[in-house]
């Protein structure tokens, strides 16, 4: 909407200022249960339908601004659309008897389509997504308590847009293939972070003693694809290892 063209004379002119807002109709169908006093199900269906979706005025660009990839004098009308589908189920077990944890699982689609009226994957249409997250707490003595936690995350991996070899070696950079956005997909993102809590109660303070260990697995998920000059093939850029955190602090 704010995207300026400037012409060759210096005159600036906001081409999509006629731009009118995106339309979303959302329909939920819900269950929830309540199995025991700390235990609770919950699924949950939905369809999302988008209309009016600013894309390009042009069956050759494939790209809605939502999606980046746009050119900044690219004229847009509200002629695209969009929809996500999916199934989510969670099980949670509230916090009691010391412990808790929580179980989720989500099941989705996601496309939009341009004027050329082809449906297309969006960029996080990863299909799936799987949470799994606890924690327990142990006393210990009289003023002390330990608390353990820890999640775990698996996810289909984000839509790419493939690399075109040929287009790369010409130019000496990375060149993406435009024609089928985001058909690609990288590797499966996988992540577990594990935490533990050393709790020093005193007269008036509370000592904490913290580590943290952010992707204990040391999993190098992928976080996008580039041509590489060196090796003269196609490679991954990953996402940072394994993290720990250690840290203390005082609470009055």
């Amino acid at each position: 909407y704010f995207y300026a063209h400037e012409d060759e004379f210096g005159n600036v002119d906001y081409i999509n200022k006629s731009l009118k807002l995106t339309q979303s109709v959302h329909y939920v169908v819900s269950y929830e249960k309540l199995l025991s006093e700390d235990w609770r199900l919950k699924g949950e269906l939905y369809y999302q339908d988008i209309s009016k979706l600013p894309v390009p005025n042009n069956p050759d660009k494939l790209f809605p601004p939502s999606i980046s990839y746009i050119d900044e004098n690219d004229t847009l009308i509200n002629a695209g659309k969009g929809r996500n589908y999916g199934i989510e189920i969670t099980v949670q077990k509230f916090f009691t008897k010391q412990y808790y944890m929580m179980f989720s699982a989500s099941l989705f689609d996601s496309k939009y389509k341009p004027i050329n009226g082809k449906w297309y994957n969006t960029r996080f249409n990863s299909n799936y997504i799987f949470n799994l997250a606890g924690g327990k707490e142990i006393k210990w003595g009289e003023n002390k308590m330990i608390s353990l936690n820890g999640k775990m995350l698996w996810s289909g991996g984000q839509r790419t847009l493939p690399v075109d070899i040929a287009a790369s070696i010409e130019s000496g950079e990375t060149e993406y293939d435009l024609t089928d956005p985001f058909h690609n997909r990288l590797d499966d993102y996988f992540r577990l972070d594990l935490g533990i809590k050393l709790h020093f109660y005193k007269k008036k303070t509370e000592h904490i003693i913290m580590l943290d260990i952010q992707n204990v697995t040391n999993r190098m998920n992928s976080w996008y694809q580039y041509y590489s000059t060196e090796t003269e093939k196609v490679e991954d850029y990953y996402m940072a290892g394994i993290i720990p955190i250690l840290s203390y602090r005082i609470e009055f």
